[in-house]
């Protein structure tokens, strides 16, 4: 776990079009376009400010969404942070290291469209909540 990398703060919205047009005078701008996931049942894309801080605003397609339910439960919020973390072959190479750590694995990895078609899997933290790890498989 000593190669995380934090890359971006996942955000609850409604309305791409309204979060966008939210967040542009406080400095942050599109990076790509709106992707769609119909696997996780959303649509995303990436903001970043002139520093190194990137927000992904994620709204639902359809109430079957899982972001349907945050909304509904908390409205428009900061759900998740997402870390990269280096892989030799899979994510089962530091699994145990996160259950360790009181992590639960809510999901096995998949393809992010967002992100370029690498796997991301989420996991879970009673004390810190969501947390997104895109894996970055390395050559060996």
């Amino acid at each position: 776990m000593d190669n995380l990398k934090q890359t971006h703060l996942g955000w609850a919205v409604n309305s791409l079009k309204n979060a966008i047009r939210t967040f542009l005078p406080l400095g942050y701008i599109p990076i790509g376009d709106v992707c769609i996931d119909n696997a996780r049942k959303v649509e995303l894309i990436l903001l970043a400010d002139s520093g190194d801080n990137i927000i992904e605003l994620v709204a639902p397609i359809d109430d079957s969404s899982p972001v349907s339910d945050i909304l509904k439960r908390n409205g428009p919020t900061p759900y998740h942070v997402c870390f990269s973390i280096d892989v030799e072959k899979s994510f089962d190479d530091c699994k145990k290291d996160f259950e360790k750590n009181g992590f639960i694995v809510l999901q096995e990895p998949a393809p992010a469209p967002l992100l370029e078609g690498k796997d991301v899997v989420f996991l879970y933290s009673q004390h810190i909540g969501l947390i997104e790890l895109v894996l970055n498989r390395k050559e060996i």
